[in-house]
């Protein structure tokens, strides 16, 4: 993988913030064995810059959720409600200055994400100004309060890799090393990568790309709602393909 990274033009921070930093965007994701990966990063090579921030490529994300007792987010995601939210801290583990309490919020088929800059030491708290700073988004995007309480739920550590397309808005993560932590057990995502497509277009340029590579996309299941599913045994009808195909990724050689 390294010697195909290298491969890239870089992208600075600053500039991938201007090319690719949409308020509202269309998210689409994919789930892959990681045997296809060094497919997929050739792939994409011609058409996309790498991130990389002084000499570091693959960075180290540590994210913690927020939901009620009853898994109140994870259930709205599972029925495919049209409004919904998604509240966790994020800490850049290369970067220990850097700590966001993010809050992400689904009206119909697109996704609004709020970020808020916090202390490493709150990482993994709902202090009284992140709870007011989601009251408020909540309040300007669906006309009403934000009335759950909501404590963390889960912890989901993972490897990301970064790629922004160089003509057109979109930015493409690819997360692996991916292990989920709840209250008392924990879960590796063994052998699995997770691709999301971030993009203010209908049609993402990576789509079409990955199409001929025979992978399509896995819908709107979350890496939250999978750890919620692996970690809870928590209500997945609706993903229940998902689950399969993500257990034979789990069993299969690497």
């Amino acid at each position: 993988m390294d010697k195909i990274l290298r491969q890239y033009d870089s992208l600075s921070l600053a500039a991938l913030k201007k090319r690719s930093n949409f308020l509202k965007r269309k998210e689409t994701k994919y789930l892959i064995h990681q045997k296809k990966l060094p497919d997929v990063l050739k792939l994409f090579l011609d058409d996309y810059d790498l991130l990389e921030i002084d000499g570091v490529s693959v960075f180290t994300y540590d994210s913690c959720y927020f939901d009620t007792d009853h898994l109140r987010s994870h259930h709205q995601h599972h029925q495919g409600k049209r409004h919904r939210a998604k509240m966790r801290t994020r800490a850049y583990v290369n970067d220990p200055d850097l700590t966001y309490f993010e809050v992400k919020l689904k009206k119909w088929t697109k996704t609004f994400k709020y970020r808020l800059p916090v202390a490493r030491h709150n990482h993994g708290k709902l202090t009284d100004t992140m709870f007011n700073f989601l009251s408020e988004k909540y309040q300007q995007q669906y006309n009403k309060p934000f009335a759950q309480k909501i404590s963390n739920s889960l912890r989901i550590q993972y490897q990301r890799i970064t790629l922004v397309h160089k003509q057109n808005h979109e930015r493409v993560t690819i997360d692996f090393a991916i292990n989920f932590y709840g209250k008392t057990w924990s879960h590796p995502l063994t052998n699995a990568i997770i691709i999301e497509s971030k993009s203010d277009m209908n049609h993402s340029p990576s789509k079409y790309l990955l199409k001929t590579l025979w992978i399509r996309t896995i819908g709107t299941c979350s890496k939250y709602c999978l750890a919620s599913i692996m970690l809870y045994k928590s209500k997945h009808n609706r993903f229940k393909q998902l689950i399969k195909y993500t257990n034979r990724i789990k069993k299969s050689p690497a």
